[in-house]
């Protein structure tokens, strides 16, 4: 049909402010359709057909210039207040690199995250994505990337809002040298208010650490320098606060509240969806 060329038409012209395009563009396919003439017993069962799909195209018309087409399109999240704000949020070319992966490493999102051990908003953030990994375990997958607020180990810090911050993310490292980072990860956000040398060795215990190869770890050199990686890529992101959020290459900053990063990974799921 010709119907289905201007219907073509009405889909590529989904953007907002576009009402008006999309009746002219339709109501035009519809009079160029009814328009043919008909020749013939056989066309004219042919045409009974394409008056069918004609009628629905004028319903289609006129439900999108009451309503929008947007808003015909089914809704993946409940709050169309939420994803409006959420797909204005400026993107990254080049999302981070490096970091503590856990999850599907094929999965559709990302969250990369920069985050404090000493910070409270980390923490609920810790604990929200922690509850959502296994309900979406094959699309979801987390990036952790250290940007402590310690002057101690980050220069873009005047001064040590989190005094024991970068000590933790030492420690972080050097679990990590024996394969217990995230286990390691989770004991310091649910005893943030403690994360003195002492109870740092203590968490080490609690997870089978080599004590003795622990200690030696985080005296030395090579943990920093993998700190010092997180804070560069940072700077080149221009970050300034935990946590901050890349949800592929979307940026937040701040934690959202449980509800809302669910939504925010349902959306970038459906993006994925309709990209493959």
């Amino acid at each position: 049909f010709q119907a289905e060329d201007g219907i073509r038409d009405l889909v590529r012209s989904r953007g907002l402010g576009d009402v008006y395009k999309r009746q002219a563009l339709l109501f035009n396919a519809v009079r160029r359709e009814t328009s043919r003439p008909v020749r013939g017993r056989t066309e004219e069962g042919f045409s009974l057909v394409r008056w069918a799909g004609v009628s629905a195209a004028v319903g289609v018309a006129v439900v999108a210039g009451l309503f929008g087409w947007e808003a015909m399109r089914p809704r993946v999240v409940d709050d169309p207040d939420f994803e409006r704000w959420y797909l204005a949020r400026p993107t990254v070319e080049r999302p981070p690199t490096g970091g503590h992966r856990k999850g599907d490493p094929t999965s559709s999102v990302v969250v990369a995250e920069f985050s404090d051990f000493e910070c409270g908003h980390c923490a609920q953030l810790y604990r929200a994505l922690k509850s959502l990994l296994p309900r979406y375990r094959k699309d979801l997958r987390i990036e952790f990337h250290h940007y402590p607020l310690d002057s101690a180990c980050n220069p873009a810090v005047s001064r040590s809002f989190h005094r024991n911050a970068c000590l933790a993310a030492y420690a972080s490292e050097c679990a990590a040298e024996q394969d217990a980072f995230w286990p390691y990860h989770d004991l310091l956000f649910d005893n943030q208010g403690d994360l003195s040398r002492r109870n740092l060795l203590r968490f080490a215990d609690q997870v089978g650490l080599d004590r003795s190869a622990f200690e030696q770890c985080i005296a030395g050199e090579a943990v920093r320098r993998e700190v010092e990686r997180d804070v560069a890529e940072a700077t080149r992101l221009e970050i300034k606060s935990t946590p901050t959020l890349f949800i592929n290459k979307r940026t937040v900053v701040g934690a959202l509240e449980d509800e809302k990063l669910e939504q925010a990974i349902r959306i970038e799921r459906e993006l994925a969806t309709r990209r493959n």
